[in-house]
């Protein structure tokens, strides 16, 4: 997935702040429990509030990630 995301990043990176946590990490944990996610990749859109609009967990195809950055953009 993380050629998808660095593509992702290249094309909505000034738009959108992408941020990458490793889940082996102390603070992919702190995430991992703070969004109850089951596993990874796991992907969250959160709007400038924080609030969750979308997420999703597991492999998914870029076009279905892409549609859900679209949907929040202006």
């Amino acid at each position: 997935m993380r050629p998808v995301v660095n593509g992702l990043k290249q094309d909505y990176g000034n738009q959108i702040e992408f941020l990458e946590f490793n889940i082996a990490s102390e603070e992919g944990e702190t995430w991992l429990r703070q969004y109850a996610l089951p596993g990874h990749p796991a992907f969250l859109l959160l709007d400038s509030q924080g609030e969750e609009r979308w997420r999703s967990v597991g492999v998914i195809p870029s076009e279905i990630i892409e549609a859900e950055l679209k949907a929040v953009l202006p």
